[in-house]
């Protein structure tokens, strides 16, 4: 008893629907870096591999003819690899308001920023 979904029992809050599915990635092992963000923030270039995360930022751009950026790159650095996790997708041609890629996808602000 108590275990079906958004019973007090499975996990969920009481009186509250438990989510039906969830999103997961395999831990990352290495130090945590942020590259950039969604709201104008880069880094300095002093961390591992920062020139091609930024240069991959900018081909996401051009690759879709001007119309999406990828952008709040972060992840973790090995010696021969950058492993890349919660990018955001900003709509750079939509309202100001912001596109189809979620709450952070704040459109032109955010690639302008």
């Amino acid at each position: 008893p108590g275990a079906e979904r958004g019973g007090c029992g499975g996990g969920g809050a009481c009186g509250m629907d438990a989510p039906e599915h969830f999103t997961a990635e395999m831990y990352l092992p290495g130090v945590f870096l942020k590259y950039n963000s969604n709201n104008g923030y880069v880094s300095e270039g002093a961390i591992r591999h920062d020139d091609v995360v930024q240069a991959f930022l900018h081909f996401s751009f051009v690759a879709s003819g001007g119309s999406l950026l990828l952008s709040d790159l972060q992840g973790v650095a090995r010696d021969g690899e950058v492993l890349l996790t919660d990018p955001q997708v900003l709509s750079v041609s939509v309202p100001p308001s912001g596109g189809g890629f979620g709450p952070g996808d704040i459109g032109p602000r955010g690639a302008r920023a």
